[in-house]
């Protein structure tokens, strides 16, 4: 603690004394050099940013790919996320539940009690917002059911599970071609009125497929194809124009 602080305190004297030298040696140029520092500053701080954006991505790749090959590992790290949930939802402490998603990131996560919260500040340009269900995760299950939502305006959380759930569904990307899931042990869109379209496929591969995806150009992901074998046997292939609207006993395409 002792030589952190001390760290502070000659930083923040260092600083000082180098802001009085600058104004008393070159008072003219000040402002200049002031603004030039401060450019220079935020230049690299957006390189760094973008910079360990890509090593986390890659981290993430790596760790998903590692717990694939991994199974008994995977399962420990899945036994301990159910149980931080369950003592998350039992003690009452709120989690970010609420993800505000643009071009297949999230921008931003907030609970819904600070959603409903008079004053908080929201982005003002989004593709879509996920609702996770984290009060449904118990021992028994650890699947966190998902709501997507146009707007946040009328805080309407409340959702219907569908009884649907396609037979095979898989991503053509190019030449290459894998499985994907909408519902696992661990999360489930099957949820009615859940609308499957361009921006929530960027997303929810970028979320769940990133190893699957990673050789791919963004421009190249978005030219995806999703093939559907449905719960009639019916096949179907969806381009980026896609719209498959979940219902309670089917789906509208």
């Amino acid at each position: 603690m002792l030589p952190s602080f001390n760290l502070f305190l000659k930083t923040g004297v260092f600083t000082i004394l180098l802001n009085s030298y600058l104004q008393r040696r070159y008072p003219a140029k000040y402002n200049d050099i002031i603004l030039n520092i401060s450019f220079k500053l935020l230049y690299v701080y957006s390189n760094s940013q973008i910079f360990f954006n890509r090593i986390n991505k890659v981290m993430i790749v790596n760790v998903n790919q590692f717990l694939s090959r991994n199974p008994t590992i995977n399962y420990f790290v899945e036994q301990i996320k159910s149980s931080y949930n369950c003592f998350v939802n039992k003690t009452g402490n709120k989690i970010n539940n609420i993800e505000f998603i643009s071009n297949g990131e999230v921008n931003l996560s907030v609970s819904s009690e600070m959603v409903m919260k008079e004053g908080t500040a929201f982005p003002s340009a989004y593709d879509f917002i996920l609702f996770s269900d984290f009060d449904n995760v118990s021992r028994d299950t650890t699947c966190v059911n998902k709501k997507i939502l146009k707007s946040i305006e009328t805080n309407n959380f409340s959702y219907e599970i569908s009884n649907i759930s396609f037979i095979l569904t898989e991503i053509i990307i190019e030449d290459k071609t894998f499985k994907v899931d909408f519902k696992t042990k661990d999360y489930n869109y099957y949820v009615v009125n859940n609308i499957f379209n361009d921006k929530f496929m960027l997303y929810f591969l970028n979320k769940y497929y990133s190893s699957e995806i990673k050789d791919f150009k963004l421009e190249t992901i978005k030219r995806f194809i999703l093939k559907v074998i449905d719960q009639n046997v019916d096949t179907y292939e969806f381009n980026k124009d896609m719209n498959v609207k979940i219902q309670k006993d089917g789906y509208i395409k």
